[in-house]
């Protein structure tokens, strides 16, 4: 059966399943960011991922890119020292 609306009534979107597009959402933005080099995008959206994302995120990175999002999560609002993301970037 066709769906009935008006020209300005906009189309009505699929269900969202919630959790899981967030989780796809935050892992495709924090892929483009490191791609791109914004380490502020990047330690940002890291920090919302798990310990196993973070790690796979972070996998085949060159060790100055990921020193260079650590020190960006240090100094950000809202991450710095302790964040989750500052311990998984940090080098021993």
């Amino acid at each position: 059966m066709a769906e009935h609306r008006t020209r300005d009534e906009p189309r009505q979107q699929p269900a969202s399943t919630g959790a899981a597009d967030a989780r796809t959402i935050e892992q495709t933005i924090t892929r483009q960011s490191l791609k791109a080099k914004d380490h502020v995008e990047a330690a940002t959206y890291l920090n919302g991922l798990n310990d196993v994302d973070i790690g796979r995120a972070l996998k085949g990175k060159k060790a100055a890119q990921i020193a260079a999002i650590n020190a960006t999560a240090e100094t950000s609002p809202g991450l710095g020292k302790g964040s989750n993301v500052d311990k998984l970037t940090k080098r021993p």
